[in-house]
């Protein structure tokens, strides 16, 4: 093993070895698809993230959301955390904007104004409203409305 402090490199050499024909070759080649597939989806969210300024938040969020369900179909736990963890921001970040605009929304008003379904958004309100620095302040069920701090 070489460590090259410099250009932060660690050149090493993985001896990988085994009888004939018992899948070593193929391993190889599973975990290098993989890795492509992987960095390939880093791509994609890098494509996504940097254009977030230049699109309006449906067009983000709609392209976030088709991502999510992309990557999902894969077995990437990690990705799959991290992506949902910026749309929560993304959803967060819009809530925040209508808590500045609106004292209180419907849900079936605030679904259609962020393009997502009720019950999705419900679940997502209940779940944000535990959070510190939450733009939602109270969620009726009963009314179905949802009242925003005064921030």
């Amino acid at each position: 093993m070489f460590i090259n402090w410099a250009l932060q490199e660690i050149n090493l050499k993985i001896v990988y070895y085994g009888p004939g024909m018992s899948g070593k070759t193929t391993n190889l080649e599973y975990i290098h698809s993989m890795i492509t597939k992987y960095f390939k989806h880093i791509k994609k969210l890098y494509e996504i993230l940097s254009c977030y300024k230049t699109l309006n938040y449906y067009d983000v969020s709609e392209k976030i959301f088709n991502f999510v369900k992309e990557v999902k179909s894969e077995n990437f736990p990690n990705l799959i955390l991290l992506i949902s963890s910026i749309y929560q921001d993304l959803l967060s970040y819009r809530l925040y904007l209508f808590s500045t605009e609106y004292d209180k929304l419907s849900i079936s008003t605030l679904s259609k104004k962020m393009a997502i379904n009720q019950d999705k958004l419900v679940d997502f309100i209940l779940y944000i409203q535990t959070l510190p620095k939450s733009p939602v302040k109270d969620f009726n069920s009963i009314t179905n409305e949802i009242i925003f701090q005064n921030l």
